[in-house]
Formats: C-alpha cells, sequence, structure tokens
C-alpha cells in the first residue's frame, strides 16, 4: 500500500497532518535528498519497524522542497515492498537449491535464450552462466534435432509437451 506523509506538518483543509510513520528525515533518507536540488525525486529502498516490531521494506519516493538554500520538508510516498522482498528472497534460496542439484538444469524463453543455468549445467557443458546468459541454446550447444524444430515449437506450443533426443556439443566441442 501507499502511506503519504509530510514533514513538517502542513495544513489540509484546515487540519494539521502529522505523519504517522517514523519521520521521514531519518539517517538514510537524509544522506540521500542532501544533495538534490527543489523539484527532484529521491527513491530508495529502506527497512522499517513497524507499530508491531515486524520489519517492513518500503520504496521511498521524496521530493525536498527549501527555503533558502535549506530543507524546509520532504514530501515523501512510502510504498510497502515487503511481500516483494519476502518472494524474491525465497526465489533466490531455491535457485541456490537448484544449484545444488549435479543434474543440468537450463531455463529458456519462448525464443530459445538461456535465463537459468545451474552448476551442474556448468560441470556438463562447461561454460559458465555469464557466458551463456542471452544466448540462444541450440546456436550455442551446436543442435542437432531428430525433426524440424518448427515442427518441434509447434508440439510444444499445441501440447506443452515434447520428447526427444538431441545431439549437442560442450565447450570443448565434445
Amino acid at each position: 500500500g501507499f502511506r503519504c506523509s509530510m514533514s513538517p506538518p502542513v495544513q489540509f483543509t484546515g487540519q494539521s497532518h502529522q505523519p504517522k510513520t517514523t519521520n521521514p528525515m531519518n539517517k538514510p533518507a537524509r544522506k540521500a535528498i542532501i544533495p538534490t536540488r527543489a523539484g527532484e525525486t529521491v527513491e530508495f529502498d529502506n527497512q522499517i519497524t513497524d507499530k508491531n516490531n515486524q520489519t517492513r521494506y518500503v520504496h521511498n519516493h521524496f521530493n525536498p522542497y527549501y527555503e533558502n538554500a535549506e530543507i524546509a520538508g520532504v514530501a515523501s510516498i512510502m510504498e510497502d515492498i515487503t511481500e516483494r522482498v519476502r518472494a524474491e528472497y525465497e526465489i533466490k534460496k531455491q535457485a541456490g537449491l537448484i544449484n545444488l542439484a549435479h543434474d543440468s538444469i537450463i531455463v529458456r524463453d519462448l525464443n530459445s535464450r538461456i535465463i537459468f543455468w545451474n552448476k551442474g549445467a556448468e560441470l556438463k557443458y562447461g561454460y559458465s552462466f555469464e557466458e551463456v546468459k542471452n544466448q540462444i541454446s541450440y546456436e550455442l550447444f551446436k543442435t542437432v534435432f531428430p525433426e524440424p524444430l518448427d515442427d518441434i515449437k509447434a508440439r510444444l506450443m499445441q501440447t506443452n509437451y515434447w520428447s526427444g533426443e538431441l545431439i549437442q556439443s560442450c565447450k570443448d566441442g565434445k
């Protein structure tokens, strides 16, 4: 969700609005805002503790305003990104487990570009992930298909499944 606040308090329809979150001018915010000019927006992620003493992650959008060349206050939007941060952590943890597998695990996008490559694939094919990232797999491996590639792709798109034996080369040509 979003929470908007202003520091110092400003008047909204006759009522003073005081932020209910931690003062946005905490150390990370101050460090990010000090070098900015009026009208610039500063964005950064931050970890905070909520009123229930739970850790939350927020994406901050700060827009400082100035009086006499000094920061007079900050308009801010704080977006709660806790669920996204936790999901990213889980994905990294799972990718770490996949890297422990001795089997080759290669993930390609619909254009056959390699987007994931585990340690087992590194050992089998001789390439690091950095070497193969975004490479077209069948070009990299000099793949020989048992039937035309277009037929394989058509069957895969129709049934979400294809099985067959491929002939591929490793980095050393074998």
